[in-house]
C-alpha cells in the first residue's frame, strides 16, 4: 500500500517544515534523510505506474532542492516552498486513506464557506477598518494600522492558514494589502466594488469522498435591465488534509 511506502516521508515533511521558516539550519539534514527515504523505495520491486509517477515527481523536486544547497546558498523561503511543493504531492486521500476527517454537516460546510468568502473579500473587494491617524510608508504606498477584526499580522496570517491551503494564502498575502510592522497589521485602504450584473446564488453541497466536498454555487447573470438571462455555475473545492483541517484548495470572488 502507498501509506505505507510513503509515510515516513510525509511525516518527515510535515514535522519540519515549520522549523525551516522559524529559520532552523536543518535543510541539510531534511535532504539527506529523503534520499535515504527514496534509496529504500526504488529498491521495493513492488511499485506500480502510479507509485513510480509519484516518485518520479518528488526526485525532480528533490533535484532542485538539492542544486540550490549546492549553489552555497538556500533562502529559508525556496526551501519552504519546496517542502510544500513535496507536502500538495503526499497529502491525498489516496495516499493515506485511513486518516479518518471530522464529519461536516450541510450547514457546517456552508459556515466554512461564508467564513473562507468573508476572508478573501477584505483582499479582494474591501479592506478592513483602519485608523487613517497610525500611518506607515512603503515607498510611494500608504498603511494604515487596522483597528479591527485582527489584533496583530500573525492572527491574520493565522486565519489564513486556517481556511486555505498554503498556495492560496501565499498568492494573497503577495498582494501586499496587508503588512507586518512591529508585529502590528497594516493595510491598504480602497474598495473595488462587486459585479453588479451577478444576482442570486443558490448552492449545493457534493460530497465526493469522506475528504472531499465540492460546494458547487449557481449564481443568476443579470442584463442591464436586471433580468436574468443566464446561469453561471463555480465550484469550490473544500479538503480534509491530515493535519487535521479542512481547507478550501483554491479560492475566488465571482461578484
Amino acid at each position: 500500500m502507498m501509506a505505507d511506502k510513503f509515510q515516513d516521508i510525509y511525516y518527515f515533511l510535515y514535522y519540519t517544515d515549520h522549523y525551516i521558516h522559524k529559520g532552523d539550519n536543518l535543510q541539510y539534514n531534511i535532504f539527506a534523510y529523503l534520499k535515504t527515504s527514496l534509496r529504500h523505495i526504488i529498491v521495493d520491486k513492488q511499485l506500480d505506474q502510479e507509485e513510480r509517477r509519484l516518485l518520479k515527481e518528488l526526485s525532480k523536486d528533490l533535484n532542485t532542492l538539492n542544486a540550490s544547497i549546492n549553489s552555497g546558498y538556500v533562502a529559508y523561503d525556496e526551501v519552504n516552498e519546496h517542502l510544500h511543493k513535496f507536502r500538495y504531492k503526499w497529502d491525498d486521500e489516496s495516499l493515506f486513506p485511513s486518516y479518518k476527517p471530522t464529519h461536516l454537516s450541510d450547514d457546517e460546510v456552508m459556515v466554512l464557506y461564508d467564513k473562507a468568502m468573508d476572508l478573501y473579500s477584505i483582499f479582494d473587494v474591501g479592506y478592513l477598518p483602519v485608523d487613517v491617524d497610525q500611518q506607515f510608508q512603503v515607498k510611494d504606498q500608504t498603511y494604515y494600522k487596522v483597528n479591527q477584526v485582527f489584533s496583530s499580522y500573525d492572527e491574520l496570517v493565522e486565519a489564513l492558514n486556517g481556511t486555505y491551503k498554503n498556495k492560496v494564502v501565499d498568492s494573497l498575502l503577495k498582494r501586499n494589502i496587508y503588512i507586518n510592522v512591529n508585529g502590528d497589521l497594516y493595510g491598504r485602504v480602497g474598495d473595488r466594488g462587486t459585479n453588479i450584473y451577478m444576482g442570486e446564488e443558490t448552492y449545493e453541497v457534493i460530497r465526493e469522498s469522506d475528504h472531499k466536498i465540492v460546494i458547487r454555487v449557481t449564481v443568476e447573470k443579470l442584463n442591464d435591465d436586471n433580468q436574468v438571462i443566464d446561469y453561471v455555475t463555480y465550484d469550490y473545492i473544500l479538503r480534509f488534509y491530515s493535519n487535521g483541517k479542512w481547507l478550501f484548495e483554491e479560492f475566488y470572488m465571482f461578484k
